[in-house]
């Protein structure tokens, strides 16, 4: 729900995507194929699981360049492995939804890239129409 709230969609359905089907991918297969302890009942196995299944999701659903969104999926497996202190159904969330943010707005901006770099929500000008990015109206006038 907090990601919603705090982050632009771009950065909080992924990061949903992770929390919700990742983190029960790697529970899944860390208890049940896994040997190698990594802390408490964490696993080598679950967590590799956790990476290449965030990988994935973060990759299909991620607009931002395909490497940062693997570098955020690495964060996001560290942040899942070893969070300490609270509940890896809050941190996993917030922590992966900020990585996604930070990167594509931020990172963009400070580099000068993608179409993102400017953080004050400017008009997108289509053939059709003048638009406001991240909008909906965005998706279609994209598309077509």
């Amino acid at each position: 729900f907090f990601c919603v709230l705090l982050f632009p969609k771009e950065a909080a359905l992924p990061a949903l995507f992770v929390a919700s089907l990742s983190d029960v991918a790697a529970s899944f297969i860390g208890s049940r194929w896994g040997k190698h302890p990594l802390r408490g009942s964490r696993t080598i196995e679950g967590s590799l699981c956790f990476f290449f299944s965030a990988s994935f999701l973060i990759l299909i659903s991620y607009p931002g360049p395909k490497v940062w969104g693997v570098l955020v999926a690495f964060f996001s497996t560290l942040i899942e492995a070893f969070s300490l202190w609270v509940d890896d159904n809050l941190s996993l969330p917030l922590g992966t939804a900020f990585l996604l943010w930070l990167f594509l707005y931020k990172a963009a901006a400070i580099l000068k890239i993608g179409k993102y770099m400017d953080t004050t929500n400017p008009p997108i000008t289509t053939p059709r129409n003048t638009i406001r990015s991240g909008s909906i109206m965005e998706l279609k006038f994209a598309t077509a």
